[in-house]
Order: structure tokens, then C-alpha cells, then sequence
């Protein structure tokens, strides 16, 4: 058997296949299940998979295609961190939470993020720097501390007009932003939210600096409607 299981709990892979295909019946790919097997190219994962947890792909240098079945609800921590040469990747609705650096230092060159993810955590793209542009859908309506921070290739980002606020090192060190749009919805604006972001400069659909904006040495124009 190339594969560790238990009662549908999948627990490592020792087979030498490229190319793998998880068997039927398997409801969780468990802790470090595949992590840093660099010879893995891609991926087929059951439906009726359910769970995919902490660290399970990271490392997998050489993974270039996985499906997420729609019936997965949680993708863990770390889960894909590493996975230098995926380079798209989809998340089913079933999912509605982001974990901590899921998808830290991938070869990530897009991403779709779908209106039913209501919330995330630290450093989900974090060294994502294929990613250029970036839209926060309307599911989200609170950045956390450091959601997009180290996106060092990121050009655009856009807000809705739901958005409340933006976390402490929302959007550190994403070197290569230089313009976006807040609208008034967003109330509170957190410390160091755009730290690291040399060339940006901020429109602001408020018509004054709101009180719970921490945007004291940053370019702000407000009363804008955008970019021209």
C-alpha cells in the first residue's frame, strides 16, 4: 500500500508515483500527511474529502496541480506552504475560512477568493509574489492583522464597499503597491496596516482622516472617488 491510513484518516504517502491519486473513502489528509515530498507533480483528491490539515502539502516543491474537492470545509495551516511551482489554485465555497499562512511562499500566480469566505487569518499569500492583483470579496468585511502582509508583488488591490476595517500589518510589506481606494465604510485602520509600502498612496472616499485611522506619514488623498 502507497498510502498510511486509518478508518479515513490518511496519515502519509510512501509510495514514488509523480503523480498520486488518493483513494475513495478518505474523509481528512491528516497533519504533514504529504509534507516535503518533493517528487509529487500533482494531485487527485477524493469527493467526500473533508478535511485537509495543518502543514498536509508543505514543501511539496515539485506539486503543480491539486483539485479541492467541494466537499472539503477546512484547509489547515500551512497546508500548501512551499508549494513553489503551484501556480493556480481553487477554492471550493464549502471553504469559508482562510487560515494562518495556508498559502505562504507558493508559486501562486492567481488568486479567486469567492464571496462565501467570511474571514481569514495571518499571512495567508504571504511571499505570494507572482500575485499581482487582489480582490477582497464581499464575504470579508474585516482585513486581520497581517491578512496580506509580504505580498511583495502585489500592484492592485481592491475593497468593496463593505470593508469595516484593516488589521495591524494588513498590508505590509507589499513593496510593490502604489495606489488604493478605501472607501467611508471602513472605520478603523490599524498600525502599520501599509508599512513597507514605499511608493503608495491612498484614496480615501472619507472626507476627513477618520479617528480610528492610523495613517500619520502615509500619502492620503481624501474626498476622492479613486484613482484618476
Amino acid at each position: 500500500m502507497d498510502f498510511l491510513e486509518y478508518d479515513g484518516l490518511l496519515t502519509g504517502y510512501i509510495g514514488l508515483d509523480r503523480q498520486v491519486v488518493v483513494p475513495e473513502g478518505i474523509h481528512t489528509i491528516d497533519n504533514e500527511a504529504f509534507a516535503s515530498i518533493s517528487y509529487i507533480t500533482s494531485v487527485k483528491l477524493p469527493y467526500g474529502l473533508c478535511m485537509i490539515n495543518d502543514y498536509a502539502f508543505q514543501d511539496c516543491e515539485m506539486l503543480e496541480s491539486i483539485n479541492i474537492p467541494e466537499t472539503v470545509i477546512f484547509i489547515g495551516p500551512h497546508a500548501f506552504e512551499g508549494c513553489l511551482k503551484l501556480k493556480e489554485i481553487e477554492i471550493p465555497m464549502s471553504v469559508t475560512h482562510l487560515c494562518d499562512n495556508v498559502f505562504e511562499n507558493c508559486g501562486l500566480e492567481k488568486i479567486k477568493l469567492h464571496d462565501e469566505i467570511t474571514s481569514m487569518g495571518t499571512a495567508v499569500f504571504c511571499g505570494c509574489n507572482k500575485i499581482k492583483e487582489l480582490t477582497v470579496t464581499r464575504g470579508i468585511t474585516e482585513i486581520p492583522e497581517g491578512g496580506f502582509i509580504g505580498m511583495t508583488g502585489l500592484e492592485s488591490v481592491t475593497l468593496h464597499d463593505k470593508i469595516e476595517s484593516i488589521g495591524e500589518n494588513g498590508f505590509f510589506g507589499c513593496y510593490m503597491l502604489k495606489e488604493i481606494f478605501i472607501p467611508k465604510s471602513v472605520e478603523k485602520i490599524g498600525m502599520g496596516a501599509f508599512g513597507c509600502c514605499p511608493n503608495l498612496k491612498i484614496y480615501a472616499e472619507a472626507k476627513e482622516k477618520p479617528e480610528g485611522w492610523e495613517v500619520d506619514g502615509l500619502t492620503v488623498v481624501f474626498g476622492s472617488k479613486g484613482p484618476q
